[in-house]
C-alpha cells in the first residue's frame, strides 16, 4: 500500500506537487493520500470502482498531491473521468 512506501513520503517533503499513477487505490481508499504529510493536500482518482472484483493486482488511479501553502492558489477539479485527475492553480 501506498502509505508504506518510503520513497513516495520522502518525495513529498522535498516536492511542491507530485503527480502519482497507478497507485491501485479503490475510491474508499483515496483518504489515505492525505496521511502521507500533514503538511500536503492531496486529490486522487481511483481506476476502478469499489464494487468490480479482481484477481490479482488492481489497475489504475492517479493523485495529484501538493504543500499546504498553496491550497488557497489550488482547486480541484472533477473532470467525472476515472483516468484523469487535475488541479487549477
Amino acid at each position: 500500500m501506498i502509505l508504506r512506501n518510503i520513497t513516495c513520503v520522502g518525495f513529498c517533503l522535498t516536492a511542491i506537487f507530485l503527480l502519482l499513477q497507478e497507485h491501485w487505490l479503490a475510491d474508499g481508499q483515496l483518504a489515505c493520500l492525505t496521511s502521507l504529510s500533514v503538511d500536503h493536500i492531496a486529490v486522487g482518482i481511483s481506476g476502478f470502482d469499489d464494487s468490480d472484483v479482481f484477481r490479482g493486482r488492481p489497475y489504475g488511479g492517479c493523485a495529484i498531491i501538493w504543500k499546504n501553502s498553496l491550497n488557497l492558489r489550488v482547486l480541484p477539479i472533477d473532470l467525472n473521468s476515472r483516468p484523469v485527475c487535475a488541479v487549477l492553480f
